[in-house]
């Protein structure tokens, strides 16, 4: 049901019960990318309904509909398709699939599907057609192909391991750091995959995973993990969340990286002092294996909370010395070690025991 008001007197009152079948099939082509039309078998005259105008390129009432025009738009490669007679046509009971070469220039994957009307004397009376544009749907699934094709060949790097997490972390797509580890899919469900990470990087990998979690930005980490020859070898793991319409994480796609070079056993040794400056994804980390909000710490350190906060946005030499100096005597005396590897690497643990 259909109410409008009457402008016209200022009233609003009940003009019309009822929406025409016009409109709706409007509103339907608009919306679904689809056309109809009917060709009456007896007079041999086509109407053409205004989405497939649309679809076809042609402007209503200026082109006349025809079969010979349609027929001069179908793509040369598929011509053979749609040259049959019209009681072919009639006889047809199964979709056509064709392209169309639009007088722009552009091409578009149609599908379409007709029926046969017969008369009250079983006589073919009228043949419709309807017309659904496939071409934006069939490039969405040629891109996933080719994604997943891309994902594939990634997949079968002997260096690479490719892996997916849900909102939560939890791992959905195992099976490249099954080959690289040699760990089952079990080994791999929550954080039973740190049982590979080397124990002296166990704390500063959570950590980095924990901060990337909350800010909902990139995961990075270099660690040493146990791989499928029972060696710990440097990785670079990475990972970016892959958000949805209103902004939420929908999963995260990651990949570790294996570096160049023999089996290791070096620990991180504590950065000197002079080199001391955490960045600002090392603090975040910091601070959430403390379990110790931004206004705590902050006042801890007797900083403000902005000064915090630039560090935690751009690392520790964003700000005056002393003021860094603050934070990380804090964070020291709480357990809080910042590392650096030969290599130049970063991370952040935190020894055991009370705070």
């Amino acid at each position: 049901m259909l109410d409008q008001p009457d402008r016209d007197r200022g009233t609003r009152r009940e003009t019309r019960t009822y929406v025409s079948s016009y409109e709706l099939l409007r509103v339907v082509e608009e919306q679904a990318a689809i056309g109809t039309w009917v060709w009456d078998l007896g007079t041999d005259r086509q109407t053409w309904s205004m989405g497939l105008c649309r679809i076809f390129g042609f402007t209503p009432g200026v082109d006349e509909a025809s079969l010979e025009l349609f027929r001069s738009i179908v793509h040369p490669d598929d011509r053979l398709l749609i040259s049959v007679s019209k009681e072919q046509l009639v006889r047809r009971t199964e979709d056509l699939g064709f392209r169309i070469l639009r007088c722009d220039g552009t091409v578009r994957w149609l599908q379409m599907h007709l029926e046969t009307i017969f008369d009250r004397a079983g006589r073919p009376g009228f043949l419709v057609g309807v017309v659904v544009d496939r071409t934006r749907e069939r490039s969405v699934r040629k891109a996933m192909t080719r994604t997943e094709e891309l994902l594939n060949a990634l997949r079968s790097l002997e260096k690479i391991a490719i892996w997916q997490a849900d909102a939560r972390g939890a791992l959905t797509d195992t099976a490249g750091l099954q080959r690289m580890m040699g760990l089952e899919p079990n080994q791999l469900v929550g954080w039973r995959r740190l049982e590979a990470v080397h124990p002296d990087d166990q704390s500063a990998v959570s950590a980095a995973w924990a901060a990337a979690v909350e800010t909902k930005s990139t995961y990075e980490s270099r660690l040493r993990m146990k791989l499928s020859d029972g060696q710990y070898r440097w990785v670079d793991a990475q990972a970016v969340p892959v958000l949805d319409a209103k902004g939420d994480v929908g999963f995260w796609f990651g990949a570790c990286f294996m570096r160049d070079g023999s089996a290791t056993t070096e620990v991180p040794t504590p950065a000197p002092p002079e080199k001391r400056k955490p960045s600002g994804r090392q603090l975040r980390a910091a601070r959430i294996l403390l379990e110790i909000s931004a206004e705590d710490l902050a006042g801890a350190a007797g900083i403000s909370l902005a000064t915090l906060r630039r560090m935690e946005e751009g690392g520790a030499s964003q700000v005056r010395d002393r003021n860094a100096a603050a934070l990380l005597a804090v964070m020291e005396k709480r357990g809080i070690s910042f590392t650096q590897t030969p290599e130049g690497a970063c991370g952040v643990s935190l020894a055991p025991g009370p705070r």
